[in-house]
C-alpha cells in the first residue's frame, strides 16, 4: 500500500457491490476512467468492475484490505493461517468507498466562553472509524468528522469576527478536571484548514461524549509594540491594550482592513461565503467560495488608492490562509479551461449526501489537468 493509504482494488472489494456504489467509486477518481466520457446511466456493472480492476487505469481505494475467507479460483484448498480481527492491518482511517458502521451519539457541549457556561446537547449520527483498544461496546470516531457534522447541526459553534478563535477539548480520562484540546477554530475557517490532534476520539458504550469550548488566549508577543500588554477578559474575547498612552484603549484598525471589510460586506455572495465556512458543502457551493475569494483578490490585491492593500490584508478579511487562497485560484483557473468538458461539468454540478468536500473536488480537477493538458 502506498504512503497515502491508497491501494489497488481487488475482486473481493467489488463482490456484491451494487451499481450506485460502483458509480461513486469511479467518480471518486473520474480522471482515471479509460474512455473519453463516463456515462453513469449507460455504464454496466461489468464495465465498471473491469475498469476498477485494470491496473493500467490506476484506480485505487483507501478502504481496508478485505481478506477473503475462500481461496481464489485455482488456488489450493488447504487451510491457511487464521486471520483474527486483532491481527488484520489497520490500513485506512475511514473506508470511504464502502458502507460504514454508523451510531447516533449525544454530544454534551459546555461553552465556557461566558460567565455562566452555556450548555447544549447535540444528537449526531457519526461513522465509526474502528474499535481498536476500546472498552466493550465502545468505538473510535474521527475528530474532524465530529466537528464537521456538529457544524451542520443546530448546535453549531458560532465564532465572532476578531474574537481570536476558540479551542475544542474533551475531558482527560486519566485526570478529573483536566481537558485535552484537539483543534483550534477561527472565524470563517474552512474545516480542511483545521489541524486535529488527536485525530481520533473514543466513544464509550454509553454513546455520550463531552465537549468543551474555550476562548483562545491572546499572546502579548503577537503585538508589534514591545511595551504593550494584553488583558483578555474572562467574560469574552474582547481585548484591551495598555500602552504608553495610559489607560486601556482598543487597538486602531488597519485602514486597509477597514476598507476591505466595507467592500466585503456589500459584495454579492458574501453571506453565502460566510455561511459555508467550517462546513463541508456540495460542489456548486465549493466552486462559489473559490470564485468569490479569487474574484475578491483580483479586484483589490496590490491596490494603492485610497489605501494600500497587500495580499495578507485580503486573506485576513476573508478569514483564509494563503494555501487555501492559492488552491482556490488554481481550481478557478482549471474550471475556466475545462468547464465545457462533459466529465468536468458533471463534477461541477454534483450534489451528494453527504458532500464529498473541497479536497476531493480539487484533487479531481488537478488530476484532470495533469492527464488532459490543454
Amino acid at each position: 500500500m502506498s504512503s497515502t493509504g491508497e491501494r489497488p482494488y481487488n475482486q473481493d472489494d467489488l463482490d456484491a457491490v451494487k451499481k450506485p456504489q460502483l458509480v461513486k467509486m469511479v467518480q471518486r477518481q473520474l480522471a482515471k476512467w479509460p474512455e473519453p466520457r463516463f456515462n453513469q446511466s449507460k455504464a454496466t456493472i461489468a464495465q465498471m468492475n473491469d475498469a476498477l480492476l485494470d491496473p493500467k487505469n490506476g484506480f485505487t481505494t483507501n478502504a481496508p484490505l478485505i481478506i477473503s475467507p475462500h481461496p481464489p479460483k485455482g488456488a489450493s484448498s488447504k487451510p491457511g493461517p487464521v486471520v483474527t480481527p486483532d491481527r488484520q492491518p489497520s490500513l485506512s482511517p475511514v473506508p470511504q468507498d464502502f458502507d460504514v458502521e454508523v451510531h447516533t451519539i449525544r454530544v454534551y457541549i459546555e461553552d465556557c466562553r461566558f460567565n455562566s457556561p452555556k450548555k447544549d446537547v447535540a444528537v449526531l449520527s457519526l461513522p465509526v472509524l474502528d474499535h481498536n483498544n476500546c472498552t466493550p461496546g465502545g468505538f473510535r470516531i474521527l475528530s474532524k468528522t465530529l466537528v464537521s457534522i456538529l457544524q451542520e447541526s443546530n448546535c453549531s459553534i458560532e465564532i465572532p469576527p476578531d474574537s481570536g478563535g476558540v479551542k475544542l477539548s474533551i475531558p482527560d480520562s486519566e485526570e478529573d478536571g483536566w481537558k485535552i484540546p484537539f483543534v483550534r477554530m477561527q472565524h470563517g475557517q474552512f474545516i480542511d484548514e483545521m489541524r486535529f490532534n488527536p485525530e481520533v476520539i473514543d466513544v464509550p458504550a454509553s454513546l455520550r461524549v463531552k465537549l468543551f469550548i474555550d476562548n483562545l488566549a491572546v499572546s502579548a508577543f503577537a503585538l508589534k509594540s514591545e511595551e504593550a500588554a494584553v488583558v483578555v477578559s474572562a467574560a469574552g474575547p474582547s481585548t484591551v491594550v495598555v500602552d504608553a498612552l495610559g489607560a486601556g484603549s482598543t487597538p486602531a484598525e488597519n485602514p486597509a482592513l477597514e476598507f476591505l471589510r466595507g467592500k466585503l460586506a456589500a459584495r454579492d455572495g458574501y453571506q453565502n461565503f460566510v455561511n459555508h465556512r467550517g462546513r463541508t458543502v456540495s460542489n456548486p457551493d465549493i466552486i462559489h467560495d473559490w470564485k468569490f475569494a479569487a474574484d475578491f483578490k483580483r479586484d483589490f490585491n496590490k491596490q494603492k488608492q485610497p489605501v494600500k492593500i497587500k495580499l495578507t490584508d485580503i486573506q485576513t478579511v476573508l478569514g483564509i490562509q494563503s494555501t487555501w487562497l492559492a488552491n482556490a485560484q488554481t481550481a478557478v483557473d482549471i474550471i475556466a479551461t475545462y468547464k465545457k468538458v462533459a466529465e468536468v461539468s458533471e463534477q461541477l454540478v454534483l450534489v451528494e449526501d453527504p458532500p464529498q468536500g473541497s479536497s476531493v473536488l480539487l484533487n479531481f480537477l488537478t488530476n484532470w489537468k495533469k492527464n488532459h493538458p490543454a
